[in-house]
């Protein structure tokens, strides 16, 4: 939250397109935030000031400022923009660990085609990302504002106990889990009251699954007010498995949310090989496919608190999905919630910028009716009507 004066300064040249791109988006944040003030022109305007910003003095740039603290935009865009802002007004950036030494997928490591595409987004949103090898030293760092543990595909032996450890001690961890995985994560997670069930969800409603895809569900609506979900456009998850929610455990301070539930239609099939809904081995619907939990405890003069986020899915972060819907929402909203201290508001961008649409099988054959039928058979309607007005004169 911006609570000091805040400029915003964008010297461009005047041939440049983003120069008059950036003024309804600049107008927006003041708007929004009295206390932001903006600046426009051309480098050669303002030599000093380019200089004294870090910014190019024949190029220019775009540049975020409180007092002596500045921070460079990378372009004129609200995702760099917002991004610029959360860096700012952080008291300092946060640092958040990723678990490596079991087969997880590596949010923080450079791959060949170099960092995640989750990874990235986290970047432009003002974190910090370091691997943390859990199989070499079994141990969370201090220095681990947050910990990601992106389904381990191998025992996590001793790892196991130093992540208990490391909750217990006011830890704050997302977990994502996968059906393609064997390792349980339940001893880890039952102490915060939430319990992943294996199998893969069904989801037989083709408006709520991605066209011809029914172990792909969409979640349109969020099953509470919590921060990781307010605001959350719709997402979906490619085959998810299912959590449970323990309810009734304030008096240990603990308070537990469903965050996102499937469709009362879908189900959770624990045989996938062969999908066919049975009572008595089946969960039916609606599954719960994200949950979040708050453990708070007196300790001393002061209050301990460990939060907890698991998704019953690591491919809805994955490369190919984290920019489609909401899911990158998502995610930020889980990191920012993990991260922030109790008077800090949750501010982040609306990342990524390319956001392809995915439509179900339903809505398609809708859009295919509305633009090869009912369209052209309005216009030939009225040319009729037309034709008979002219004709009966």
């Amino acid at each position: 939250q911006v609570r000091r004066r805040t400029v915003v300064s964008v010297y461009l040249p005047a041939d440049d397109p983003d120069r008059a791109a950036a003024g309804p988006l600049l107008l927006r944040y003041q708007r929004l935030n009295r206390r932001i003030d903006v600046k426009t022109g051309a480098p050669a305007d303002a030599p000093g000031d380019v200089r004294r910003l870090g910014l190019d003095p024949d190029l220019g740039g775009v540049a975020v400022s409180q007092g002596d603290k500045v921070e460079v935009a990378e372009t004129v865009t609200e995702q760099d923009l917002t991004g610029a802002f959360v860096r700012l007004v952080r008291d300092r950036r946060r640092n958040v660990c990723a678990a490596t030494g079991h087969g997880e997928a590596g949010f923080a490591d450079e791959g060949p085609q170099g960092l995640s595409e989750a990874g990235r987004i986290m970047l432009a949103n003002g974190y910090l990302l370091q691997p943390v090898d859990l199989l070499a030293t079994p141990a969370v760092p201090a220095a681990c504002d947050a910990l990601i543990v992106a389904n381990p595909i191998s025992d996590l032996g001793p790892a196991r106990d130093g992540l208990a450890r490391y909750l217990a001690a006011d830890g704050r961890a997302l977990f994502l889990t996968d059906p393609i995985s064997d390792v349980d994560l339940n001893p880890l997670l039952s102490p915060y009251g939430i319990t992943v069930h294996r199998g893969i969800v069904f989801e037989p409603d083709t408006r709520s699954a991605l066209p011809g895809d029914p172990t792909s569900p969409i979640v349109r609506r969020y099953t509470t007010a919590h921060p990781v979900a307010r605001r959350v456009p719709p997402s979906y998850f490619p085959a998810p498995q299912g959590l449970e929610v323990a309810e009734g455990r304030e008096a240990e301070g603990l308070t537990t949310s469903r965050l996102a539930d499937t469709s009362p239609s879908s189900y959770l099939e624990t045989q996938p090989l062969t999908p066919s809904f049975d009572p008595a081995e089946d969960r039916r619907g609606p599954i719960t496919v994200a949950a979040a939990a708050d453990k708070s405890r007196v300790e001393g003069q002061g209050a301990k608190r460990t939060r907890v986020v698991v998704f019953g899915d690591v491919d809805f972060a994955g490369n190919a999905v984290v920019g489609q819907a909401g899911n990158s929402a998502f995610l930020l909203h889980a990191v920012d919630w993990l991260t922030a201290s109790d008077d800090e508001l949750v501010l982040s961008a609306h990342l990524p910028p390319y956001r392809p649409l995915s439509l179900t099988r339903g809505q398609l054959a809708y859009a295919r009716l509305l633009a090869v039928g009912i369209i052209p058979a309005l216009f030939l309607l009225v040319g009729l009507l037309v034709w008979a007005l002219r004709r009966g004169r």
